[in-house]
């Protein structure tokens, strides 16, 4: 919302842009996360995902689900409308496994095939070939995406084949694409000039390392596509503060376009002579495995045990190096550690520099960058970068960080905070871990995306420490940096935030609880290998952390064929399912304005991706949950019926004019309970009992102004942005839950739609409003609002979202009682409300709504999103409470016979008798301190105890409540 350059922006970039990017344990504040653009508008940070088939989508969806037959799911990227993963069945592709031409023209003719699916707008022929390769089963043929002679950056479509089946298909294609050369072209030295130029106004002294040619950029946000741009990309280095950044120049302007820095930090700690684990912990001596060394002046080099051969008897003079065929360490802050040794025949020396942070660093690095190169060399024996020689640097001059930069890991020296990360083998291991993911990525299938490679080059450290601690000795002590298991499990997308190490710790939870339950299954030997070989599948595809379900599910497939499981398939859907990672949809039915229906109104839930062979993956059962706004207290439960995963119910028929609450509940055994819908400060759905006259509607497709609305702010400094009510499309942000598109047509009304300059947020300390026009409601006795809403606002504690009728208040959201509030109102789906407006209506007959955002100084979220808003009338009469005994079947009632005796069928609640019921009525009795009921005669033949009568009491009222919620009279 605020004007000036968004600080927290990211694109869709192509995993071809890896090799320049650099991953760590934690991300800096003195870099933005993600990719700045220079002209302030917002791009998403993260794929946003959906098991909703796109409006557009469905006709080529259905002509793909028709041609392939049997069962398949798609996950949906919301701003493309592409699907990101397609699943399921399995479709026969002989001879697809055992050669690679087969599988690559049946791919091509799938992908020419549903092209208007898998890249809209696209042709067969804007993809390349780039990758087909088979590994454990499965053969992927996967394209890149061009546009004319231009490579569009983050565009790719790849296909699964097993056991001669193609049973996935995945796309990151970009829509409707059309760029072509520009004819006229700045130079690659004046694309050189501006990107230094740019970054050296806000670092200082900059490099250039190389202008990598002209592609074509997206700029992609959470909800839609904003444009394509094609530009010089440029790599530059920073030097102070360390930072490497992608740069990306207009091709024909030569003006920035956008620009992201690809160094991503994090604090680790270090261990040497080395330490096993941090330098306060337990120290051991390592075999110096491999290393160079100069031996009685002669050059030598150690064997696997660390052996030396030297002219007998000794002893011999030694000249150790920090080099191997396998890792370089080069020292940072001067010449690299050198010392002098004698060894003597059949005895063993140690270089130990436990007393020197900065030698100590430089041993623990070659040590435990050579340990973890040999368990990944288990989990990935084909990847032959592991085989390579790593370049080390330790001992920078920063602290509390590390990163890997594509080729090579870096530690920082120590400080006051934290421990020289060289000295941490958690962190050595964690850097390794992102070239493992780096070099695993099969180019145009996976994606080398930071909060995925934040989470597996986590679990990588804690799976070979067999320890879901990570980073302990950061902190100078046993304390972890971050803790994978914590007890809490961290969830998709509750836990999304801007430093990608915080989601990273959803897929590194997720993949350490399928480690546990692959150990319960198998044992520990055989459980760890399975789930490390699943993790280093799984990345190979996975594009962001929601695809690893999919991925981790297709690399323990066995048989082509998802919808039927896999080996592990359940532990793999509970491990993932307590993560909120399960590709697992509901669809439940919404009411909103209904007819009187003396049949009820019916309530359906749809759950999908179940597997019926897994025991725990079942619905135990659903309920739905309502009552009258009339009568907020008598709640009722009605058992969904049906199964195994489609369930309906009835809510009884009610007045007109009444308006209903409820909300489903469905109680799975794998992912407890899912409640629709999802919003804890307005847990419930309304609907609408009877027809109404339109007053005044507005569907927003129009700009509101036209028609009277206004805006404006009311308290607070006058900043650019403070009055945010803006008319435009949806553009919901990543991290203030607005919708990407409209309730209906194309257009809304609401605060900061996220567009230009805006980031998407109502500003803090700030009372902004929005005003209807004045509405002339005269001759209507009963006058209501209904309307469209998506309401984003802190805890009512801190921040109100209200609507106003003539000055007063007629709703707000929920309020804590007290400053630990953290019941903020999230709208995840557009919600119809009805606001009654009969005691707000003006003595002249008008009505004047305003929408109102007054916000504190701290947490700011998404406010109003408005649309389809209509003032009506209810022309009927009002429901009254049913009277018993009046001879009238209200509704509610069973029976009303004219009386309220018992013992003749129909009782004095107007429930109907049975013959046992109507033989001995209760008597009503007075207690001390007032009216209560007790039953005379007990089941012994005495009375029962007074002290008893209020815990009978309270039993009798809860029985009441479960059945109709009508409360006897004395």
């Amino acid at each position: 919302m605020r004007s000036g350059r968004i600080t927290a922006v990211a694109l869709a970039v192509a995993a071809s842009s890896v090799a320049g990017d650099a991953w760590a344990v934690v991300q800096p504040t003195h870099f933005v996360a993600g990719l700045e653009l220079a002209d302030g508008r917002q791009a998403r940070q993260t794929r946003v995902t959906t098991t909703h088939v796109p409006a557009r989508a469905q006709h080529a969806w259905r002509a793909l689900r028709h041609e392939l037959g049997g069962s398949w799911v798609a996950s949906w990227d919301e701003a493309t409308h592409v699907p990101l993963r397609i699943w399921g069945t399995g479709v026969e592709a002989p001879g697809s496994v055992s050669s690679g031409k087969v599988a690559a023209l049946i791919a091509t003719e799938m992908l020419t095939r549903h092209v208007a699916l898998l890249a809209p707008g696209a042709s067969a022929t804007d993809f390349t070939l780039v990758s087909n390769e088979l590994h454990a089963g499965q053969r992927v043929v996967a394209f890149v995406q061009r546009s004319g002679s231009l490579r569009v950056l983050g565009g790719q479509l790849s296909f699964r084949f097993r056991k001669d089946r193609l049973y996935v298909i995945a796309s990151q294609a970009l829509p409707n694409v059309h760029a072509d050369m520009p004819a006229v072209t700045i130079s690659n030295e004046q694309a050189r000039v501006a990107a230094q130029g740019w970054l050296a106004a806000d670092f200082g002294a900059v490099k250039v390392e190389s202008v990598d040619g002209i592609v074509v950029l997206p700029v992609v946000a959470r909800g839609n596509v904003l444009g394509y741009r094609i530009v010089h990309e440029v790599t530059v280095s920073t030097l102070s503060p360390i930072g490497r950044f992608d740069v990306y120049i207009d091709s024909v302007s030569g003006e920035a376009v956008a620009r992201e820095q690809t160094l991503r930090f994090a604090t680790g700690s270090l261990m040497y002579n080395a330490p096993q684990r941090y330098p306060l912990a337990e120290r051991a001596d390592y075999p110096a495995r491999f290393a160079n060394a100069t031996v009685d002046g002669s050059a030598a080099t150690a064997d696997e045990a660390g052996l030396l051969t030297f002219a007998d008897p000794g002893p011999a003079s030694v000249d150790p190096s920090l080099t191997s065929q396998y890792a370089q360490v080069f020292n940072q802050a001067g010449a690299e550690a050198t010392t002098l040794l004698t060894l003597d025949a059949d005895s063993t020396v140690v270089w130990d520099g436990s007393d020197d942070p900065k030698v100590d660093a430089q041993l623990n690095a070659f040590i435990h960058t050579q340990l973890i190169k040999d368990y990944v060399r288990n989990i990935a024996p084909e990847m032959n970068w592991v085989n390579g020689q790593m370049t080390v640097r330790v001992n920078h001059d920063d602290m509390c960080n590390a990163f890997y930069d594509g080729s090579s890991i870096n530690f920082f020296r120590q400080s006051n905070p934290c421990e020289n990360t060289g000295r941490l083998a958690d962190v050595v291991y964690h850097e390794f871990g992102h070239g493992v993911h780096h070099h695993a990525v099969i180019l145009g299938s996976g994606d080398f995306e930071s909060a995925l490679s934040e989470g597996v080059s986590d679990f990588l450290a804690a799976t070979f420490n067999n320890d879901p601690a990570m980073g302990r000795g950061f902190f100078y002590s046993s304390q972890p940096l971050r803790h994978i298991n914590p007890g809490i499990d961290a969830t998709w997308p509750d836990d999304i935030e801007s430093d990608p190490h915080g989601p990273g710790l959803i897929i590194a939870g997720a993949l350490w609880d399928l480690r546990d339950l692959l150990i319960d299954k198998y044992g520990e030997t055989e459980g760890v290998s399975k789930t490390n070989n699943l993790y280093y599948q799984a990345i190979k595809n996975a594009s962001d952390i929601p695809s690893m379900y999919t991925e981790v599910l297709a690399a323990d497939d066995d048989d082509g064929n998802l919808e039927n499981g896999t080996p592990n398939v359940c532990e793999i859907v509970d491990a993932f399912s307590r993560h909120g990672l399960r590709a697992l949809s509901v669809v439940a039915s919404k009411l909103e304005v209904e007819p009187p229906d003396q049949n009820g109104h019916e309530i359906t839930i749809e759950v999908e991706g179940l597997f019926e062979q897994c025991p725990n993956d079942t619905v135990n059962g659903a309920t739905v949950i309502w009552h009258t706004e009339r009568k907020p207290d008598d709640i009722d439960w009605i058992e969904m019926q049906g199964g195994p995963s489609l369930f309906s119910a009835t809510i009884p028929s009610q007045l007109a004019g009444e308006v209903v609450r409820y909300r489903v509940e469905a109680d799975l055994s794998v992912a407890t309970k899912m409640s629709f819908p999802q919003n804890l400060a307005d847990p419930m759905y309304q609907f609408f009992i009877g027809p109404v006259t339109p007053i005044y509607c507005t569907d927003f497709e129009t700009d509101p102004q036209l028609d009277g609305w206004t805006h404006g702010l009311l308290q607070g400094s006058s900043d650019e942005g403070a009055d945010d009510w803006q008319w435009d499309t949806p553009n919901g942000g990543e991290f203030n839950g607005d919708p990407s598109e409209a309730f209906s047509g194309t257009h809304v009304f609401g605060n900061d739609l996220g567009h230009g300059n805006f980031n998407g947020l109502y500003q803090s300390d700030k009372v902004n409003y929005a005003d209807s026009p004045v509405i002339d409601v005269s001759g209507h006795d009963n006058v209501r609002l209904q309307y469209r809403r998506w309401l984003n606002v802190e805890d009512g504690f801190f921040d109100r979202g209200s609507i106003f009728m003539n000055g007063d208040v007629a709703w707000t959201n929920f309020a804590s009682p007290n400053d630990d509030g953290k019941v903020h109102h999230t709208d995840r789906e557009w919600r119809f409300h009805d606001v009654d407006a009969t005691d707000f209506v003006a003595t002249d007959g008008t009505l004047q709504v305003r929408f109102e955002i007054e916000s504190d100084g701290g947490l700011e979220m998404g406010g109003w999103t408005l649309d389809d808003f209509c003032v009506v009338a209810f022309e009927g009469e009002l429901p009254k409470d049913p009277q018993c005994g009046d001879g009238v079947l209200d509704a509610g009632e069973q029976c009303d016979d004219g009386n309220v005796l018992f013992g003749d069928g129909c009782d004095a609640n107007c429930k109907t008798e049975t013959v046992e019921e109507s033989d001995t009525p209760p008597q009503p009795v007075v207690m001390d301190g007032g009216c209560g009921c007790r039953t005379i005669g007990s089941s012994s033949g005495n009375d029962t105890d007074d002290r008893e009568a209020p815990f009978a009491l309270l039993g009798l009222a809860l029985a009441a409540v479960a059945t109709r919620r009508r409360t006897p009279s004395c």
